[in-house]
């Protein structure tokens, strides 16, 4: 009879290395019905371990960096019982895998929320961290916060990582201002957060992002070149036009492209 499989969210720990085809993940979380559930040695296997039983060199430990996310579908262990042990000592994994029973997870699938002590001036977007995000978007939350702002993709850089507006919006009723970010209470969408020991994720984004505000991360270039886009839409082609209409535009905004409420807000500094 065909054993059931489990779709679990890992990360990789260690490889064997009198075998590299061998080796161990963590297990972080499982999907169940509508939501998900943090895995521990309390409700998934004492070790708190996967044993992958193949490929671990090839389809695991060269394709994903230390604490990056994967989704993996695992099995419980045949030879497995509660007094039977590995040949050190140690406990048996109750679950197993093999490398090529791995997914990766799309950046819309979960999105990992970075605390920081505070929010980062949208001209410089550098979060300084020894530690890179697990996932390929993250929500920002100031330490002691409730609010969560985002989603960001990041880039690593030396002695943290630098942070910028996704590629390509998530489907939702209501489309974001030009350099703006979603912002929410995460006190109200419960059902779609967890916690695990060490990490905090947001699922169920699009429910998320119908709801929520919008926040303004706009920096002062992404202002500048909004407001020339403007005005070559509006044929203002001469710079010293351009400057007269920005003036005209920060005091009663007469060309009808200047709509924005971030360029309203923030003409003033370049005048």
């Amino acid at each position: 009879m065909e054993r059931k499989k489990r779709a679990v969210i890992a990360e990789k720990k260690r490889i064997n290395f009198n075998n590299p085809n061998l080796g161990k993940i963590t297990p972080i979380a499982e999907y169940l019905d509508d939501h998900y559930e943090s895995l521990s040695n309390e409700n998934f296997c004492e070790t708190n371990e996967i044993f992958i039983t193949g490929n671990y060199l090839n389809a695991i430990d060269e394709k994903f960096r230390d604490a990056e996310f994967f989704k993996i579908h695992v099995h419980e262990n045949s030879q497995f019982s509660e007094n039977n042990l590995e040949s050190d000592g140690s406990p048996r994994c109750k679950y197993v895998a093999n490398g090529w029973d791995i997914e990766r997870l799309t950046p819309k699938d979960i999105v990992q929320v970075i605390t920081i002590d505070e929010i980062p001036n949208p001209n410089s977007r550098f979060i300084s961290s020894d530690n890179l995000p697990s996932t390929s978007y993250i929500y920002l939350a100031a330490t002691n916060s409730f609010i969560r702002i985002g989603p960001f993709k990041w880039v690593a850089c030396e002695g943290g990582y630098n942070i910028n507006f996704i590629d390509a919006p998530f489907p939702v009723s209501k489309n974001l201002p030009n350099y703006h970010v979603f912002k929410f209470d995460a006190s109200q969408f419960a059902n779609s957060i967890y916690y695990t020991e060490n990490y905090v994720f947001v699922y169920n984004m699009n429910d998320i992002h119908n709801k929520a505000e919008f926040y303004d991360y706009s920096s002062d270039e992404n202002v500048v070149k909004y407001f020339i886009e403007q005005t070559n839409l509006c044929s203002l082609k001469n710079e010293r036009t351009q400057l007269v209409v920005l003036e005209a535009a920060n005091s009663n905004m007469r060309c009808v492209s200047f709509k924005s409420l971030m360029i309203i807000n923030k003409l003033s500094k370049f005048l």
